[in-house]
């Protein structure tokens, strides 16, 4: 119910705390911002935001709509920038290996600071919305526990300062549900049109904004079904269907149309996704087909074919669905092929914070006992997360809560609704409330800079939430400049990086005891999860690399590596827990995951000291080393490295795959043949779930062998 405006001094006095609030969040973004390392996409959308002001190039990742990526480049447009140039690779190839290029071939601090703090806008904008919404919805005191709630939340903090698309999904997701609300509580034109613009913003900040669509569907059904039990508590009218009928038949297409207008406006009202002389790779008629259902290849073509939508978006949509099918999860200690049906549950259980969580608990109890009565504001806030909630469950993508976090906002207000609506019934509530607004707040002052690895206290606390979940809640890549600083002071330091490390006091996450072994631990190797997009070396970690499955089959960039290795090893938690290569006998770090580590840097990567036998990762290595000679016309070497990989890692599919691969091109069938029909034993009978992709190919490898026989 909408309250009156309090006197003037109350208004300025209210302005000044939501300013300060805001600084404070402000100041935990930019210190995090610094502290943090690049993350895994920040590089590629960068590059991708560059190229579409200069050269209006939608086409470099359309994984994603162009709106942040461009807001983040803002900043960088008066910089004189060396931009890689084009190679005409695979269009992910083109997008991360040209960002990783673009950040660590300039000053990629300052670069990624000014984007940081760019992209940073939709996060402010955010709390505004949540403010105001609180206070039309519930009252003030509500629209202060709600950005209270938001300002102090580790999620929000964690990405809120990174050029991705998460948080900004959030604001724009928020804004077009709240702009129809506002416009059903009294329509007119401007309200129209401000529902149409936040809708478009919407469709170009992340795919997962076209559920805006249905979702404000639904509301209008609702609106039309339901207008006497949607009106305002206590209201003597209402109103009629037909009323309301008419309305939301003239305004929805009029939306809908502004929507598309915006859409079309960020892709320079142009269908080619490239300038002209440039081509997608692949073509968008080669790349759709590989969607999964044949039914949605055939809408997107037809789509495509009348030009009803931009190609650039048409592409990335395909992109999200197809990306989304061939990710692994990570789930309670187990690697699954796909998403699993418990993962977001189970996310949004471990990643809340427990004041939330109460709040929100306070606020189902409330509306069962009818002493939250607002119904139209319950429905608002209830509806679009839950059903944007269950659209993310029978997902395939689970690799972070961060794509939970446009839920987030409606359910801050509902909980601060419970809370002020409790305040009204008892004013002894109030010490309640403020243990909990409080402890929210030390969660995000004890969680700093780590926030991305926060994980609530009934779930063992952030030590632990490695257990249940990677990736993205836990990992991104952040923890580099943390990592240099804790090597720097065991005496590993790179002599030509001149930058100056962070203080000794942001040690605080890592573990307090570390024991000083003998100084041969002078040699380190690292297992970084975004290692070949991200530089480690840029931030002066002279650490020797370890493989992970990205540097091997994604970059095909194999090192030197022995099968010994002596001193301190750093694992990143995400290749740490098999991600990539897969849980148990396909994890070529697994040992780890059986041994204390004597540091857990950022609660992410976790170090360890002593002397160590690699086979697993060393076969894999020499086995990709054997695909590069071979390659490269030296079957002989090839031949020694494939042999090699196999006694080092024999029960592992790439090895007798690459071994088969070189007797094959030494026109050895024989031996070719039992390699193959090794590695297809091995597939099968291995973890045969996580490694489906390989039976086709090596019956394919078979085949020519089998027929000539």
């Amino acid at each position: 119910m909408r309250r009156t405006l309090p006197p003037f001094t109350l208004r300025l006095a209210s302005a000044a705390a939501v300013l300060l609030l805001l600084a404070v969040f402000a100041l935990q973004l930019v210190l995090s911002s610094r502290r943090n390392s690049v993350t895994w996409d920040e590089g590629h959308h960068l590059y991708s935001g560059y190229r579409s002001w200069k050269y209006s190039d939608y086409g470099i990742n359309p994984e994603v709509p162009p709106l942040v990526k461009m807001v983040a480049a803002v900043p960088l447009l008066r910089m004189k920038l060396y931009v890689p140039p084009l190679q005409g690779r695979f269009f992910k190839d083109e997008a991360f290996f040209g960002g990783r290029d673009f950040l660590f071939h300039n000053d990629f601090n300052r670069v990624l600071f000014r984007a940081r703090m760019a992209a940073s806008i939709f996060s402010f904008a955010l709390a505004l919305l949540v403010f105001f919404a609180a206070r039309q919805m519930f009252s003030t005191t509500a629209a202060f526990i709600a950005l209270l709630l938001l300002v102090f939340d580790p999620n929000f903090l964690a990405h809120s300062a990174l050029v991705t698309t998460d948080v900004p999904s959030a604001c724009t997701f928020f804004a077009a549900i709240y702009a129809f609300y506002r416009w059903r509580l009294a329509p007119s034109r401007a309200r129209l049109i401000l529902v149409g613009l936040a809708a478009g913003l919407a469709l170009v900040t992340k795919f997962t904004g076209i559920l805006v669509v249905p979702i404000l569907l639904l509301l209008a059904w609702c609106e039309w079904a339901f207008p006497d039990e949607l009106s305002p508590y206590g209201s003597l009218r209402s109103d009629r269907r037909s009323v309301v009928l008419h309305r939301l038949v003239r305004g929805l297409p009029l939306m809908g149309l502004i929507a598309w207008f915006v859409l079309w406006a960020f892709y320079g009202f142009r269908y080619s996704a490239r300038p002209k002389g440039l081509v997608l790779h692949p073509t968008l008629a080669a790349y759709v087909p590989q969607l999964a259902h044949r039914s949605s290849a055939t809408v997107l073509l037809l789509l495509a074919r009348s030009h009803l939508f931009p190609e650039s978006w048409l592409y990335g949509l395909a992109d999200t669905k197809i990306t989304a099918d061939t990710y692994t999860s990570y789930f309670f200690g187990h690697v699954y092929p796909h998403g699993h049906f418990l993962y977001f549950p189970a996310a949004f259980a471990i990643k809340s914070t427990l004041p939330f969580l109460a709040l929100l608990v306070l606020a189902i109890v409330l509306i069962v006992l009818h002493h939250l009565y607002e119904r139209r504001e319950i429905l608002y806030l209830t509806l679009p997360p839950i059903l944007y909630f269950l659209v993310a469950a029978t997902s395939n993508m689970n690799i972070g809560a961060r794509h939970l976090l446009p839920i987030y906002p409606f359910l801050y207000i509902l909980g601060a609704g419970a809370a002020a609506k409790l305040l009204t019934l008892d004013r002894t509530w109030v010490w309640a409330v403020l243990a909990l607004v409080v402890w929210q707040a030390a969660n995000a002052v004890s969680m700093y800079p780590a926030y991305m690895a926060f994980g609530n206290d009934l779930w063992g606390g952030p030590s632990r939430v490695h257990l249940y979940l990677s990736d993205a809640n836990v990992d991104w890549g952040q923890q580099l400049n943390d990592v240099r600083t804790w090597l720097a002071a065991r005496g590993i330091r790179d002599p030509g990086w001149n930058a100056p490390a962070p203080a000794a006091s942001q040690q605080k996450n890592a573990a307090a005891a570390i024991p000083h072994g003998p100084l041969d631990a002078q040699s380190c190797w690292f297992a970084y999860f975004p290692d070949g997009v991200v530089d480690p070396s840029a931030y002066g970690i002279p650490c020797k690399r370890l493989p992970t499955a990205d540097t091997l089959w994604w970059q095909h960039d194999p090192t030197d590596l022995p099968t010994e290795i002596n001193g301190y090893v750093l694992i990143s938690d995400s290749d740490l827990e098999g991600i990539e290569f897969g849980e148990g006998p396909l994890n070529p770090y697994e040992q780890f995951r059986h041994i204390r580590p004597i540091a857990a840097i950022d609660y992410g990567v976790y170090v360890y000291q002593g002397h160590f036998a690699i086979p697993l990762a060393a076969g894999l290595n020499d086995a990709e080393q054997a695909n590069d000679l071979l390659s490269a016309k030296h079957p002989a070497q090839a031949l020694v490295a494939a042999r090699q990989a196999v006694a080092l890692a024999p029960n592992l599919v790439n090895p007798q795959a690459a071994l088969g691969d070189v007797l094959t091109a030494l026109h050895r069938d024989k031996e070719a043949r039992a390699c193959y029909q090794r590695a297809l034993t091995l597939a099968q009978t291995v973890e045969p779930q996580l490694q489906t992709a390989w039976i086709p190919i090596l019956q394919a490898k078979l085949a020519p062998h089998l027929t000539s026989r």
